[in-house]
């Protein structure tokens, strides 16, 4: 009967052991699918339109378990900066029949630590923080919660780094 028992009790272990194993890659596998990460440059056409003449410098998500934002750095022509704020805000404009538009958009000038809301770590180029004068363009789905984006412009560096929700 103690053979018995200690076979028994080895297979359990075995088992035991195979289940957290298990459980451990599937834990590893599932932060690999949701970690924050560099994004081809390419995939800045999946979530904006680029203007010809745009530049896609960098591209990044941030952790897709907390939130779905992408982080888009853009060398651009400074002199289009005016017309493309514009077009950003006609996004709010009624719709047919003086409907809502369903966004919001908001335009704000100032120090880049005061144009954004830092919810997680950032890369090194995202260096907002360090924008001395900058003009956001938040566009932000009214039906939405995770919706729209924020360009923020700076004018001196020829950039445009987008936050898309």
């Amino acid at each position: 009967m103690n053979k018995t028992a200690g076979i028994l009790i080895k297979a359990l272990l075995a088992i035991g052991g195979i289940v957290v194993l298990l459980f451990a890659l599937a834990c590893g596998m599932f932060y690999m699918s949701i970690r924050a990460k560099e994004l081809p440059v390419e995939t800045a056409r999946d979530f904006m339109q680029l203007e010809p003449g745009d530049e896609v410098l960098h591209a990044y998500t941030g952790v897709r378990w907390l939130d779905s934002q992408r982080y888009f750095l853009i060398k651009a022509d400074p002199e289009g900066f005016a017309a493309r704020m514009e077009k950003l805000s006609a996004a709010a404009a009624p719709g047919p029949g003086g409907a809502p538009s369903g966004w919001d958009v908001r335009v704000v000038e100032g120090p880049g630590k005061d144009l954004w809301y830092r919810g997680e770590s950032v890369p090194s180029w995202w260096d907002v923080d360090a924008l001395e004068s900058a003009v956001a363009v938040d566009v932000t789905s009214m039906r939405h919660n995770h919706g729209g984006s924020l360009s923020i412009f700076a004018k001196d560096r020829g950039l445009i780094y987008v936050l898309d929700r």
